[in-house]
């Protein structure tokens, strides 16, 4: 069977299987969850797996195109049957992933007056790269909570929006807050008030995965990359994850560094543990640990050697944010030093030069990382002259 015939068979299984139910089964007692079917890549075993699941009629709700798997609620006795007899490359629970755990900010004892530029954009040498690029034309995807697009702070910045939770291009408003302040983090307004993101004249693409209360399921998280992917973003920010591993989340990350080469930037986590959470910890991430305003490790950043391989720090104590709303406030995490990240990446994207290698090249210790602040903090100058010298 040719691809093409594979593929419209699968989507007929969406359609039938969805209206079918599981009939061959009994309608048993056994609890229903949802999982990720993922098929072998041998096309032989993807039409046995998909004649498989119409022969017992699985129910299957929804096929995805960023990776080559379909979505199915399933009894524990319809897993290990499957597993048992059809060859397919994994089956993983729709699993559920969440913002790290929530930091409570202190005020530092050398905290400096407030201003528009902050501590953090001076940390990073941001104005002085501004010269040269501020993100201009660069679409980043945030997949968060959600962009209060009326902030503003990001006024003219949020180009749109994608709700994952209802596959809706509706909805995608934030709900909790979190989102609104790592999207100005990135591209908040040079405007004279509140605060400054590290690229300013970057476009923000909202990509609602997480929920009010922060969690959201990594079907609607794939269902955010598969919208990144679609529109074309050139990088996305991911400030949330999990203890545990996503298969499905590492295919859809690998996926878009190969179509697209496109940047996931990550945050490590805020439990001060090793190891760092998923999915910075995998390696087409980049993983951002944070500092204080002093450039010493943050106390609650997550460490490990993901960090050490492909990490760097950014400024994530009592960080000044947009505030959903209007306004601003104070936080503090790894969710915060991520987007400062983001934004340097689209910085550089700007300048045609997207790869992570300058981000490393350009942070304060480069040649000798290490598993708390991998290469260091970034500097966006240094970042900037290391890209137009190949140094």
């Amino acid at each position: 069977m040719k691809k093409v015939n594979v593929l419209l068979a699968i989507s007929v299984l969406v359609v039938v299987l969805v209206i079918g139910g599981c009939a061959l089964w009994g309608g048993g007692t056994d609890e229903v969850e949802k999982y990720i079917i993922a098929f072998d890549q041998d096309q032989t075993a993807k039409v046995r797996t998909v004649q498989g699941l119409l022969d017992q009629s699985i129910k299957v709700l929804e096929q995805f195109s960023i990776i080559d798997a379909v979505l199915a609620e399933l009894t524990p006795k319809q897993v290990k049957w499957i597993e048992k007899n059809l060859p397919v490359k994994y089956i993983e629970k729709d699993m559920i992933m969440g913002l790290p755990e929530p930091v409570e900010p202190e005020e530092p004892v050398n905290m400096l007056e407030d201003t528009e530029i902050g501590w953090e954009i001076k940390m990073i040498n941001a104005q002085e790269a501004w010269e040269r690029s501020k993100g201009e034309g660069v679409l980043v995807g945030v997949i968060d909570t959600g962009v209060d697009a009326t902030h503003p702070d990001l006024a003219g910045a949020v180009v749109g929006g994608y709700n994952g939770l209802t596959d809706s291009d509706e909805g995608w408003a934030d709900d909790n807050g979190h989102g609104t302040s790592v999207a100005g983090a990135i591209a908040g307004r040079l405007n004279g008030t509140g605060i400054v993101g590290i690229a300013p004249l970057a476009n923000i693409f909202a990509l609602k995965g997480l929920s009010a209360s922060g969690y959201g399921s990594v079907s609607a998280l794939l269902r955010c990359f598969q919208k990144a992917l679609a529109i074309e973003c050139d990088m996305v920010n991911c400030s949330w994850g999990s203890g545990m591993e996503s298969q499905a989340i590492s295919d859809a990350m690998q996926n878009l560094a190969a179509w697209q080469g496109m940047g996931v930037v990550c945050a490590a986590g805020n439990s001060n543990k090793s190891p760092i959470i998923w999915p910075a910890r995998h390696p087409v991430a980049v993983c951002v640990t944070a500092v204080d305003t002093y450039g010493k490790k943050a106390s609650f950043s997550s460490y490990g050697e993901a960090v050490k391989k492909n990490g760097v720090a950014a400024p994530g104590d009592w960080v000044l944010a947009a505030k959903m709303g209007g306004g601003t406030r104070r936080v503090s995490g790894t969710s915060i030093a991520t987007p400062y990240v983001t934004g340097l990446l689209a910085i550089t994207k700007a300048m045609h030069w997207p790869w992570r290698k300058w981000i490393f090249k350009g942070a304060s210790q480069y040649e000798t990382p290490d598993v708390y602040l991998g290469h260091g903090i970034i500097d966006a100058k240094k970042t900037i002259d290391a890209m137009t010298t190949g140094n």
